[in-house]
């Protein structure tokens, strides 16, 4: 409905909290393709609002849940997981890979 509202275009901080809950909604009920895409949404939209390598809470949260999304995959080993690479967040992740 946010983005409705106000456009897939404009980067807001109240939708990337929405898309970010909606990835830990996921998360739970063990939907990871859902989960990784609502996160990754997320971060982009909190890396426009604060800049791209800005140190800040919110984009903290964000590399935070994607972490959570990952080790649920290395568990049940899902194949994304040694794949994924969407916009560079692995290299937080993973500095190995």
């Amino acid at each position: 409905m946010r983005r409705a509202i106000h456009g897939n275009a404009t980067p807001r901080p109240d939708t990337a909290s929405s898309l970010n809950k909606l990835g830990l909604v996921y998360l739970h009920l063990a939907e990871l393709d859902k989960a990784l895409e609502k996160h990754e949404q997320s971060l982009i939209m909190r890396q426009e609002i604060h800049g791209d390598g800005t140190q800040h809470l919110d984009i903290a949260d964000s590399l935070n849940n994607l972490g959570l999304v990952h080790r649920r995959a290395k568990n049940c080993a899902w194949p994304k997981f040694a794949t994924s690479t969407h916009h560079g967040w692995t290299e937080y992740l993973d500095p190995g890979t």
